[in-house]
């Protein structure tokens, strides 16, 4: 049996670490917006301070020296970018894409989007187990419990790597008092579940078995 000093203390040390990492996915999603901006402005043909460096190697060609200049960047943003909030699967996928990074706009675009839900991911976890913990919510284990399974049932990424926007920000849901109570109880519920008590609480019901009751 876990001391009450023993879980709060837990439960301290992973706030702070959902907290940090969530700021440093903040600094990534801000990395990676430049560098949307910066190749974009190399496509444009539009002058930025990367493409200096490579003048002398490459020569005077506005797409030789782009080109070089976009894979140095991609290389900077790859090395930076945190993958821990979201499932293995997700993670194969976006990483398996990655060396696509350079071969087209869309390419680009759909890449750099998928890496910014992931670092959304990071930033929603915080916001996650803060919110358990404004309803009494302490014990780590229960909090993991919660954030894994919300994370298998909404991916955020497609097995052809592209961005599911509508799993993005709506684990509200698996932080309710429906989906507490069962995990601390260790039983098992559906997103389906969660789903159909949220719509019949907004209308002023509640489900009890397969009925809904005011």
């Amino acid at each position: 049996i876990k001391s009450l000093e023993g879980v709060q203390a837990a439960d301290q040390k992973a706030m702070t670490a959902v907290a940090e990492e969530a700021t440093k996915a903040a600094e990534i999603k801000d990395t990676l917006t430049n560098f949307d901006a910066a190749t974009d402005a190399m496509i444009a043909g539009t002058t930025i301070p990367f493409v200096g460096k490579f003048q002398a190697a490459l020569g005077s060609s506005p797409a030789q020296i782009a080109r070089k200049a976009q894979e140095h960047l991609a290389l900077q943003v790859l090395g930076t970018v945190h993958f821990g909030k979201v499932t293995n699967k997700e993670m194969e996928i976006v990483r398996a894409s990655i060396p696509n990074i350079n071969t087209s706009y869309s390419a680009k675009k759909s890449i750099i989007k998928a890496l910014t839900a992931v670092q959304d991911r990071t930033i929603e976890q915080a916001k996650f187990y803060q919110t358990l913990s404004a309803k009494g919510v302490h014990d780590e284990s229960v909090k993991s419990r919660l954030w894994n399974k919300f994370i298998e049932e909404n991916p955020i990424v497609t097995k052809d790597g592209k961005t599911d926007e509508k799993n993005i920000s709506n684990w509200q849901d698996y932080a309710s008092e429906q989906a507490i109570n069962e995990t601390i109880q260790g039983k098992e519920f559906s997103k389906k579940e969660l789903e159909q008590s949220a719509a019949a609480k907004e209308k002023g019901y509640s489900i009890e078995g397969n009925s809904m009751v005011t």
